[in-house]
């Protein structure tokens, strides 16, 4: 079926007088789709700024010296590692005093921070005991799993 001129004219006039940008009309098998074409007019101003250039020297830039990375301390102690990938905290709440700190005393079984994994708290429990010789990962950071969290200095017990 062919649209009848008429029809197509009335279109117009009514996409005009509303004020669309576009229609699209069905009837009898045929379908009408009318478009405005934008006029210099109604398109959005474009302002041109010129880039003004000048050559600036460039400095030279010296590598950073690769610093050996921090290894945990193998030969004093063992390392106790994260259980599971997500964030270390090492006090029970914001503000709050740590679970342990360096010095403290562990025996096997005592939680010694905790790591948060998808929106849960979890426990990480030491595997032996010893004594805490120093942190590898701050509070609220980022682990993986079986990443290095703190070293023990083994108990004289377990010697």
């Amino acid at each position: 079926m062919r649209p009848d001129p008429e029809m197509i004219r009335s279109l117009v006039d009514f996409l005009e007088k509303e004020g669309l940008e576009e229609l699209y009309y069905e009837a009898g098998g045929a379908r009408i789709r009318v478009q405005k074409r934008p006029t210099a007019a109604s398109a959005a101003p474009v302002h041109v700024v010129p880039l003004q250039t000048q050559a600036v020297p460039l400095a030279k830039v010296e590598k950073p010296k690769p610093q050996p990375a921090a290894k945990p301390a193998e030969k004093r102690g063992r390392d106790l590692n994260s259980p599971m990938a997500g964030i270390f905290y090492r006090a029970p709440s914001p503000g709050a005093e740590p679970i342990v700190v360096v010095g403290d005393e562990i025996e096997p079984g005592q939680t010694v921070g905790l790591i948060e994994a998808m929106k849960t708290f979890n426990e990480v429990t030491a595997e032996f005991a010893g004594k805490v010789l120093e942190f590898y990962v701050q509070d609220s950071e980022g682990v993986r799993e079986g990443q290095p969290i703190l070293c023990l200095a083994p108990s004289e017990v377990e010697a």
